[in-house]
């Protein structure tokens, strides 16, 4: 097939955000997370996945 094998930015773009949704989710011992949730103590983290879901499912 050939190709300069670039992926379209906006789809690469969501699956980036999924992943690091899942790790900050399912994945509390990686240091990012740690950090996160050191710099922003008591963030509601639930709010802020509303508000990418509802990012997502209007990109699709």
């Amino acid at each position: 097939d050939g190709g300069l094998g670039v992926r379209p930015a906006k789809l690469q773009n969501v699956a980036l955000i999924g992943k690091q949704v899942w790790d900050l989710m399912f994945k509390p011992d990686k240091l990012w997370v740690q950090f996160f949730k050191w710099k922003y103590p008591g963030a509601d983290i639930s709010a802020m996945l509303d508000h990418f879901g509802s990012f997502f499912l209007s990109s699709l």
